[in-house]
C-alpha cells in the first residue's frame, strides 16, 4: 500500500495550466496521482473559481483520478451543495441503496458516508457498480475527521485492470458477472428503502424499469441483474475494473467481520448479496488475485476538516479504514452514467 502523508512541492506537471493564477497545485505524494488545490488567496469566489477554471479541472481528474480542494472554505452542508453544483451537476440520488446513510434534511441529495460501525474497514468499490446507473463523479466533504484511523483508501481501477489481465484469462471485456440480493427483514436494508418504494406493486414497477428479474418466497425477495466486470471509460475509452465481484463475495464479506471459514456454510443462505459468473477458475482464486491487485494499488490519505474530495468514479476505486472518535464525511453524487449508455 502506498502511503500519502506528506504534501510535495512539485509542480512540473501543473505549469501550463491556467489554473495556477488563483491556486498552488502539487502531489501529495510524488508517487502516486491525488493531487492537491489550495488557494493562492483567502475567499476564492467558487462560481468564479468554476466557470474559469471547472474545464483543466476535470482534465485533471481525468487524468489523476482523485482531486483534493483544501481551504476552500467549505464549512456547512450548504456550502458542499453548492461546491457540488457547481462543479459535479446534475447532482443524482443515491438510488438501488446497499448501504446505510442519512440523507441531508436541510441540503438535498446530500448524503452521510456509508454508516458501518467504526470498527469495521470499508473496502475499496466503485459507487454503485452492480447498478443500473451509477455516478460518474463524486465528493465527500471531511466534516470531521477521526481521533484515531479513518484515513480514506483510494484505488485507480485502470492499474487494479492491468494487473488482472494476465491473472483471470477468462474475464473480459464482455464477461458478464450477476448480483443477486436476497431481501428478508432481518439482514441489511429492506427492499423498500433500498429501491424508495411503498409496496410490492411500486417495487415490481422499478425492478422491472431497471432490467432486475426477481422472484419471491414467502415474504423474501431475491433481485438480480446482470452488468459486467470489467467498462471503457466513456471519456478516455481506457478499460477499468469497475464491479462489486469482491465487495459482494461471501467469503470476503464474512472475513471482513471476523466469521471463522468453518462457519460460513452455515450462514450463507442468510448473506444478502450472491455472485455468480462463468469460470475456469475456482471462486477462492478470483477473488485472492482482485485482492492482490487492489491491495497493490492501494493509497492511504489523511484527510483535513474542510477538506472535499472529488473522485472519477470508474478511476478510482475508495473506501476507509476502521476509526476511533467522532467522524463526519458527507457525500454528494453527480453526472450519472447508465447501462444502457454502455450496450
Amino acid at each position: 500500500m502506498l502511503s500519502v502523508s506528506e504534501e510535495s512541492t512539485e509542480s512540473t506537471d501543473f505549469d501550463n495550466l491556467g489554473l495556477t493564477k488563483v491556486c498552488n497545485i502539487s502531489f501529495l505524494n510524488e508517487s502516486t496521482p491525488v493531487v492537491l488545490v489550495t488557494p493562492k488567496y483567502y475567499g476564492v469566489d467558487k462560481e468564479y473559481f468554476f466557470a474559469n477554471f471547472k474545464h483543466e479541472i476535470e482534465r485533471m481528474l481525468l487524468k489523476y483520478g482523485a482531486i483534493i480542494f483544501r481551504q476552500f472554505d467549505v464549512t456547512s452542508l450548504t456550502d458542499f451543495r453548492v461546491f457540488s453544483e457547481l462543479s459535479i451537476a446534475p447532482l443524482m440520488d443515491y438510488e438501488e441503496r446497499t448501504t446505510p446513510r442519512t440523507s441531508s434534511k436541510k441540503e438535498e441529495q446530500v448524503y452521510s458516508s456509508t454508516e458501518y460501525h467504526s470498527r469495521l474497514p470499508i473496502y475499496l468499490h466503485n459507487e454503485n457498480s452492480y447498478a443500473s446507473s451509477w455516478p460518474g463523479k463524486i465528493m465527500f466533504w471531511c466534516a470531521r475527521r477521526a481521533s484515531v484511523g479513518g484515513e480514506s483508501l483510494l484505488a485507480d481501477c485502470r492499474k487494479v485492470y492491468s494487473s488482472l489481465q494476465s491473472e483471470l484469462t477468462d474475464v473480459n471485456e464482455s464477461s458478464e458477472i450477476v448480483y443477486t440480493r436476497r431481501f428478508d427483514s432481518h439482514i441489511g436494508l429492506g427492499w423498500k428503502e433500498a429501491f424508495s418504494v411503498a409496496d410490492e406493486k411500486q417495487l415490481e414497477y422499478v425492478l422491472n424499469e431497471k432490467s432486475y428479474t426477481w422472484h419471491w418466497e414467502n415474504d423474501v425477495i431475491y433481485v438480480s441483474r446482470k452488468s459486467r466486470w470489467i467498462r471503457r471509460h466513456p471519456l478516455t475509452d481506457e478499460p477499468v475494473w469497475f464491479n462489486h465481484a469482491l465487495f459482494f463475495n461471501n467469503e470476503f464479506i464474512a472475513s471482513q467481520l471476523g466469521v471463522p471459514k468453518s462457519n460460513l456454510e452455515a450462514i450463507k443462505k442468510y448473506m444478502p448479496y450472491v455472485t455468480s459468473f462463468t469460470s475456469s477458475d475456482s471462486d477462492s482464486r478470483i477473488m485472492a488475485s482482485i485482492r492482490r491487485a487492489y491491495d497493490e494499488h492501494t493509497m492511504s490519505i489523511s484527510l483535513e476538516n474542510g477538506d472535499v474530495l472529488f473522485l472519477d468514479n470508474m478511476i478510482m476505486a475508495h473506501g476507509r479504514t476502521s476509526f476511533r472518535g467522532e467522524r463526519k464525511m458527507y457525500v454528494t453524487m453527480g453526472q450519472p452514467y447508465s447501462n444502457e449508455q454502455f450496450k
